[in-house]
């Protein structure tokens, strides 16, 4: 199994638990660029890095990949690799042009036809060249969603009979047994009031800063806080967009009475985040693309409310999948299991934030409602479970 590093990221998560899938009925060996990132996830297997410490010094990065490739190609030689999966485009570029004897099993886990930051000459040569080229040699290409699937092969021309979509999984009865663990008695008193909670990296993926400006014009009817568990570098941003807009934000390196009395909570990365999300009243997923969102079936499965932005690709799979998956929305779309909204975007405009303010406060304010959609939704998140996709994974490799 091959991955770029081991970060806290969704797709750093499944390739973890697939680690553990594998472990049961085969030798798995975990190989990763470097050890720079610290390990979130526990991974099975023994554990390979290609960077060395003269890898880290700034030197032209073509060296530093043909360095890997090198290294790489000699991995699956010397441990007589049967079978290659991969983790993140980098990781897939490497797999594809490593191959020796080993089957190549590349994935896909979020939309590049939407991803913002895929710009600039680089961007054009990835779109292009490097996906549309070096995937179509992989063996087989792993997508996320079936939304995904339709992505790569229209608009990158992998052939469709290449491609096999297995939804992220996810082991429920661990993630239940998480939800009820105590939390610190500081984080409790938060749920003193109505609150809306978010969890992902701070990056412009994400557009928490937008969901920031909703909470403001909800905060105007409806006496709540907002919750914003993540890591990252616009951190700083958020914290000055929200005084902008006249909230308090606190973290829990504040003092106990501004932490008591604040309106946004950036409680940072959790190594546990269901007991926050299960005690919360609302998930709100507000993500401008995505591949196959783990947060929103974690929410589903926490037994919370959930909305979502209805991003390329996932969100509509699993909230409205008996709909058409490449339905462009302009307003609130209820759904049996949450609501799907507009995407929200880093600039929104007026009518848009109106539609998301109006669509959470419903979810708020009817409680009923958005309850009796949790325990469908809940329900639904079954279709995830880790006993139900085992076998595809199994059966593809």
């Amino acid at each position: 199994m091959l991955s770029p590093d081991f970060g806290g990221g969704g797709a750093e998560r499944s390739a973890a638990a697939i680690s553990h899938l594998f472990a049961n009925n085969h030798n798995v060996f975990f190989c990763v660029f470097n050890n720079m990132i610290k390990r979130e996830y526990l991974v099975s297997g023994e554990v390979f890095y290609l960077d060395d410490i003269l890898s880290h010094r700034k030197v032209f990065k073509i060296f530093k990949w043909i360095d890997r490739l090198i290294k790489l190609k000699a991995l699956k030689r010397n441990l007589d690799i049967d079978i290659t999966i991969s983790f993140l485009e980098g990781a897939n570029y490497l797999n594809v042009l490593s191959r020796m004897q080993d089957k190549v099993v590349i994935s896909a886990r979020g939309s590049l036809s939407f991803d913002n930051t895929v710009s600039g000459l680089w961007g054009i040569v990835r779109k292009r060249i490097f996906v549309p080229v070096l995937f179509r040699r992989a063996d087989r290409l792993v997508s996320v969603s079936s939304e995904l699937k339709r992505e790569l092969n229209k608009d990158f021309g992998i052939p469709i009979n290449k491609i096999e979509v297995l939804n992220n999984f996810f082991d429920i009865k661990k993630i239940e047994a998480e939800t009820s663990k105590a939390i610190n008695s500081c984080y409790s008193r938060i749920f003193e009031k109505t609150v809306i909670i978010n969890s992902g990296r701070f990056h412009i993926q994400k557009c928490q800063k937008s969901l920031i400006s909703v909470f403001k014009i909800i905060k105007q009817e409806i006496d709540c806080r907002l919750i914003l568990l993540g890591v990252g570098e616009l951190k700083k941003e958020y914290i000055s967009h929200a005084e902008r807009l006249g909230l308090k934000v606190t973290d829990d390196t504040t003092n106990w009475s501004d932490f008591l009395d604040a309106d946004i909570y950036l409680l940072g990365y959790q190594k546990n985040p269901f007991k926050f999300i299960s005690r919360a009243d609302l998930f709100v997923l507000s993500s401008d693309w995505e591949g196959f969102p783990n947060v929103l079936v974690e929410a589903m499965i926490c037994g919370t409310p959930v909305i979502s932005s209805d991003c390329r690709t996932g969100p509509r799979e699993i909230l409205a999948p008996s709909t058409n998956l490449n339905k462009n929305l302009n307003t609130a779309e209820i759904t049996p299991y949450g609501a799907l909204l507009p995407v929200l975007g880093n600039n929104p405009n007026q009518e848009v934030l109106k539609i998301w303010a109006d669509t959470i406060s419903q979810h708020l304010s009817d409680r009923n409602m958005a309850i009796e959609k949790a325990f469908r939704a809940k329900k639904r998140a079954e279709d995830f479970d880790i006993s139900n996709i085992r076998a595809q994974w199994e059966a593809m490799v």
